[in-house]
């Protein structure tokens, strides 16, 4: 699923909805009944002149000649003196402009002063949208997405999902209020991930909100959108989720699930032929319950048509995004066999080809983790030398590969420079740092790091969802042992503790390492 946090760009429907108010531009100032009327009247006279030339400045798409313009005429002393529609007009034309100069700041002033002008358009909220990501204020970004989601739903799809991801991300952090009215208000615009995905955590986190006003029934049907097997056994082992889970537990009959979201996701392909994405999220479903031959032959047809020379045109939208993660699938479905050295020379040829034109970062720590798994160190670092350009995260990975290693070579410098790095950015992944202390074998400080988690309420879902019982592959020997080391961890008396007050541990025929 496409992850990438860049800012969500203004849309050419933007750029036509501007280009569409200029006639409205051009319609001449009436000067109010008002005092001194002969300088008055050629102030307007002025004013008019202004609007005539950044209309015809912003009809050629000349930004930089129209922005001055359009400021000179809202900073005028007679602005107020126009009609109120106009003054929207120009206002949203001046935010518009400033977006497209990549002038946020400018940008998401009048845009918010488009935004208070009675009945604000969708227009003036995505401006306020756009702006506001560009500068990481996500406080204003989810009041726009917000307005936009209960406005217009249909202009969601407009918006990257990856922004959206992010705005909810950082704004559940502080704003709880806000982030609960942006979580319902995308809940009633049907939002779905590429238009296609039910959100599972958002709508978890949405449920629980509800629970938690006493909203019992509505939670309920939240939980029915809810399609992710590992999200709904978030819920199920959780207390929190219990008023639901007991009255209604066919809901959380995880088996069911897994089959319900695999004939979902099957039905999700059959409707949109060109997606590799669907593609790929019914192959990580298949491997998280294990099917692995299943997953052979679905990759191997669609490398088949991908690879197709004999049409001009590919049998998929976003083969060059996304041909890369069939790739990597089919190289977990033959680990999962056991076909290891065609896993890797799998992984290998993924890397190699370019992730959204840029070198391939993600295949590399793949490669890099994999290596580790191995037991190949030297192997592991060489395959993440060239790496650079990732997001947080992919950086945390790439440490987690640094300390893996550092381990196997017993470089203990290296391994206590990684370490310090994934302590310092934990924040980012405390599941990552969580592993990294085990695999460090300091257990006593990941005890307490679990523990911290499960108390942490915004924690606890993903906390509790890690230490189920699950059914890996054994026969790699590293991270057999790390898994070890984590059940002995699960086993402590005070985790023990912690777990009882907050949830429960049950068993499930899934893999613990996919989503």
């Amino acid at each position: 699923m496409n992850t990438d946090r860049s800012t969500a760009p203004a849309s050419r429907a933007l750029l036509v909805f501007f280009l569409a108010l200029v006639p409205g531009l051009l319609l001449a100032t009436q000067e109010p009944p008002i005092k001194n009327l002969p300088d008055r009247i050629t102030a307007v006279e002025a004013l008019n002149e202004q609007i005539a030339q950044a209309a015809e400045k912003v009809n050629k798409e000349d930004w930089t000649a129209a922005l001055p313009l359009l400021e000179a005429v809202i900073e005028s002393p007679v602005f107020d003196d126009i009609p109120v529609e106009r003054r929207h007009a120009l206002l949203t034309s001046a935010s518009g402009v400033a977006l497209q100069l990549h002038e946020n700041n400018v940008a998401q002033g009048y845009a918010r002063r488009a935004c208070a002008m009675p009945h604000p358009a969708t227009i003036d909220w995505q401006v306020l949208l756009y702006s506001s990501f560009g500068l990481d204020d996500m406080t204003e970004s989810a009041v726009a997405l917000t307005q936009i989601a209960k406005q217009t739903p249909k202009a969601l799809a407009d918006i990257k999902d990856a922004a959206i991801f992010r705005i909810l991300n950082e704004i559940k952090k502080s704003e709880i209020s806000q982030s609960v009215d942006l979580l319902e208000a995308l809940y009633r615009a049907d939002w779905k991930i590429d238009g296609l995905f039910e959100p599972s955590s958002e709508w978890r986190d949405y449920a629980l909100a509800l629970l938690e006003r006493g909203r019992v029934n509505e939670a309920k049907q939240v939980t029915l959108r809810i399609r992710q097997p590992s999200v709904l056994i978030s819920m199920r082992v959780d207390k929190r989720f219990d008023q639901i889970a007991k009255s209604s537990p066919e809901l959380f009959n995880i088996d069911k699930a897994v089959d319900t979201d695999i004939a979902n996701l099957r039905e999700i392909v059959r409707k949109s032929p060109r997606s590799l994405q669907s593609v790929i999220e019914l192959t990580y479903a298949l491997l998280k319950a294990r099917h692995y031959d299943e997953v052979l032959s679905i990759t191997d047809a669609v490398m088949q048509k991908a690879n197709d020379r004999g049409s001009s045109k590919s049998a998929y939208d976003d083969v060059n995004d996304s041909l890369i993660w069939i790739l990597n699938n089919r190289a977990i479905a033959l680990g999962g066999l056991g076909r290891r050295d065609e896993e890797l020379k799998l992984l290998i040829r993924a890397a190699r080809r370019p992730e959204h034109g840029e070198p391939n970062v993600s295949q590399a720590i793949n490669i890099g983790q994999f290596y580790c798994d191995l037991g190949r160190p030297r192997d592991a670092l060489f395959a993440i030398l060239d790496v650079e350009k990732t997001s947080p995260y992919g950086q945390l990975q790439v440490e987690t590969v640094h300390l893996c290693a550092a381990l196997q070579l017993n470089d203990k410098d290296a391994a206590a420079s990684a370490l310090d790095y994934i302590k310092d950015h934990q924040a980012d992944s405390p599941r990552t740092y969580q592993g990294a202390l085990i695999a460090a074998e300091d257990i006593d400080s990941a005890a307490a790091l679990l523990i911290q988690r499960l108390n942490t309420s915004s924690m606890r879902g993903d906390a509790l969802t890690e230490i189920q019982n699950y059914v890996d592959p054994t026969d790699l020997s590293w991270p057999v042992k790390s898994r070890e080391r984590f059940r002995a961890l699960v086993s402590r008396d005070d985790v023990r503790q912690t777990i009882n007050k907050v949830g429960r541990i049950e068993s499930f025929n899934l893999r613990s390492d996919l989503p």
